[in-house]
């Protein structure tokens, strides 16, 4: 970088700093510090880290702080093509400690400039949607390529085989409430499995990781990878439960951080059709979800606000927690969609049953079939009618 109207001349730019983010996800500065000096080391106050052998003599005779910059991490271990080597971040390079080399070429500099501009140039997203039109998610499509390995899972993984994130998502043909936790956590293991060709080594349960995941695992791997499976059900088709999981692995030469992996599992979106919109609606009604079930609704409030004139008329999920758990809105699953026809251009009407959570069969004055309608507002299902009530 030519700085000469600084009066500095020309100078490396600062991609020690940025390699090390885009590889780990994490600022340097967030990385635990050297407290003192350490023997036979340099240590540097400014970022207060050790700089020690071998990369010590090499800092002093080859420019110093003009051409490095300070060490913003200690010495650490790192995959660099396929090889394990003990390597220093610096604010403006890395330098590699290489054995199989005699000195003074066993330290290298990395290959920063190279990797900083391959990573830029693909870091943007494709969109990609399943082959049944299930579930869509955006993914690097510089850095990982998908392949369908049959029963609903998609594999991204990248060229060198380092690093893979999988969507399965399937239809569970068993009852309409669907898997327990340790069924769901069952389909982790025998997914990974079949990515791996054999089974993981479990090193943990994933209760609730966030957003719509539900439950998990994490894992490692005989030949030194890492990594997590989630999964979550919600929708019916048909009469069944849908199960979406995200799974991720790596190795430590990943050519993804894991806030790319996160963002990916976060763009992941189930692409649900009006029968679905309709039963997550009141799958997330009983599951006393109300700020999302709000988001499924396009109906009249009316009602809700002339029984809660205490309320403020824009808290839906209020709203809904009290005609659900104390004014008599019957906030159910659904158990099955009995029929189904056009109601207008936009809109659907179904006739519906919903079940109690010990399976029996709802019913009212007799009627256990009732009418509900899903309209498209703005291009997104809405279910339009309110639940049934029973004074």
């Amino acid at each position: 970088e030519d700085h000469a109207n600084e009066g500095q001349g020309v100078l490396a730019g600062r991609l020690g700093a940025l390699r090390f983010e885009q590889i780990y996800g994490t600022d340097w500065q967030d990385l635990p510090r050297d407290n003192a000096v350490q023997n036979s080391c340099r240590f540097f106050g400014e970022t207060q880290f050790n700089l020690c052998e071998p990369f010590l003599s090499y800092w002093q005779r080859n420019g110093g702080l003009a051409r490095f910059g300070y060490p913003i991490t200690r010495q650490r271990q790192e995959n660099i093509e396929g090889h394990d080597y003990t390597v220093q971040y610096f604010e403006r390079r890395r330098m590699e400690f290489h054995p199989e080399n005699v000195a003074p070429y066993n330290v290298l500099l990395g290959l920063l400039g190279r990797d900083v501009r391959g990573a830029t140039v693909s870091s943007g997203l494709s969109n990609y949607t399943s082959p049944d039109g299930a579930w869509s998610i955006q993914y690097p499509a510089g850095l990982l390529h998908p392949e369908d390995l049959g029963d609903g899972t998609i594999v991204f993984i990248s060229n060198d085989r380092s690093t893979f994130a999988a969507v399965d998502s399937y239809i569970y043909p068993g009852s309409a409430f669907g898997n327990t936790g340790e069924e769901l956590r069952n389909r982790a293991r025998d997914t990974l499995a079949r990515i791996y060709g054999r089974p993981v080594n479990e090193t943990g349960i994933i209760q609730q990781p966030g957003g719509r995941w539900q439950t998990g695992v994490s894992f490692s791997t005989d030949k030194g990878s890492q990594g997590a499976a989630f999964y979550e059900q919600r929708g019916w088709q048909k009469g069944n439960n849908r199960v979406n999981g995200f799974l991720y692995g790596y190795r430590s030469a990943s050519p993804m951080a894991s806030s790319q992996v996160l963002a990916m599992r976060d763009s992941f979106t189930p692409l649900a059709d009006a029968g679905q919109v309709l039963a997550n609606f009141f799958s997330l009604l009983h599951d006393r979800r109300y700020a999302e079930a709000a988001q499924l609704y396009g109906g009249s409030y009316d009602v809700l606000r002339m029984w809660n004139s205490d309320v403020p008329r824009n808290d839906y999920q209020t709203l809904w927690d009290r005609g659900c758990t104390q004014e008599g809105l019957m906030c159910l699953h659904v158990r099955r969609a009995v029929n189904q026809q056009p109601a207008s251009a936009t809109a659907t009407q179904f006739i519906v049953e919903f079940a109690f959570d010990d399976g029996e069969l709802f019913q009212a004055e007799a009627q256990t079939q009732f009418p509900f309608t899903v309209d498209q507002q703005n291009g997104r299902y809405k279910v339009m009618t309110m639940p049934v009530y029973i004074p």
